[in-house]
């Protein structure tokens, strides 16, 4: 449970799911149906139960992805995209150094003036954008590998060019 839904809201949503049951299996399912949900390490076991049956690397990817997409596209807040990618950095990617680094540490609160933030988002763009398709050819190739553990991952980047990109 990321903290996006309650356990409340989670606890109706595994009642009133019909397709759970047979994604999960009777046996899982009535496992995780018969969770206490006033309990207060409810969520612990709902995700101890549902860590057999989560992709948390492919998970990791797909938000990875979503922010990436959203940068080339400047969809949102582009500065807090780029604050973002410094935190993805910072967390542990540091396969994001240029994009983290580069770009998104120039945007923590103060450093540049609110009147230049346009001029200045308008003049790295294209960098940015260069820099974020990148990433997305290095996880769509197989060349960084997410782990879903703890901003883990394995970079192959090296062994596919033979040399680091």
């Amino acid at each position: 449970m990321n903290e996006e839904i309650s356990i409340r809201d989670f606890e109706k949503w595994v009642y009133n799911n019909t397709a759970l049951e047979e994604a999960m299996g009777s046996e899982a399912y009535i496992e995780l149906a018969s969770i206490n949900f006033n309990n207060k390490y409810a969520t612990d076991e709902v995700l101890s139960q549902a860590d057999e049956f989560l992709d948390y690397a492919a998970f990791e990817q797909h938000k990875l992805m979503l922010l990436l997409q959203h940068l080339i596209q400047k969809n949102g807040d582009f500065e807090s995209l780029l604050l973002a990618t410094y935190q993805q950095y910072c967390w542990g990617y540091k396969f994001m150094i240029h994009l983290g680094i580069d770009y998104g540490l120039n945007f923590i609160e103060g450093w540049i003036p609110e009147a230049e933030k346009s001029n200045r988002i308008n003049e790295i763009y294209p960098e940015v954008k260069r820099r974020a398709e990148q990433v997305i050819n290095w996880l769509n190739s197989g060349a960084i590998v997410l782990t879903g553990k703890d901003y883990q991952y394995i970079d192959n980047r090296y062994l596919q060019a033979g040399q680091f990109i």
